[in-house]
């Protein structure tokens, strides 16, 4: 995930914090979270960087997200991800899942639904929304069982 620093940060401040203008947050940085307990959840899969390893869950609703964290907000720009790979039609299984964001992990808005372009591999699509959100998640139901690597 790339950030900005806000633009009334000082040069000084910036020199001083070791601030960048834009720079990426390691995944350390944020909590995981889905729609599953968080004692049998297996949620890093997700984003553990290996496209062989999936979240999976069986829930009929299900999401799986990241939290930056009290007083940390992301804009986002794009969205990468990658469906199951076993999955040989990809689009009958995630069309219509969406990427969402939100400030209090309650009120969600979309970032960007997944349509008929996806395909097995990588996909990136563009957010239609720039807000910066704390919660970034993405949510479906139990036709993909969430199968992000």
């Amino acid at each position: 995930m790339t950030y900005n620093v806000p633009a009334l940060v000082t040069a000084n401040t910036q020199a001083n914090l070791s601030l960048a203008s834009v720079g990426a947050l390691p995944i350390s940085q944020f909590t995981l979270s889905s729609d599953q307990n968080s004692s049998v959840s297996n949620a890093s899969a997700a984003f553990d960087g290996l496209t062989n390893t999936y979240y999976n869950t069986v829930s009929n609703l299900c999401w799986i997200g990241l939290d930056a964290g009290v007083g940390i907000q992301a804009s986002i720009s794009r969205i990468s991800f990658f469906p199951n790979l076993n999955w040989t039609n990809v689009a009958s299984k995630m069309l219509y899942s969406k990427f969402e964001g939100s400030n209090d992990a309650t009120t969600w808005s979309t970032l960007a639904k997944v349509d008929q372009t996806v395909h097995t591999g990588w996909n990136t699509f563009a957010s239609v929304d720039s807000t910066p959100y704390r919660y970034i998640r993405f949510s479906h139901n139990s036709t993909s069982r969430c199968n992000l690597a």
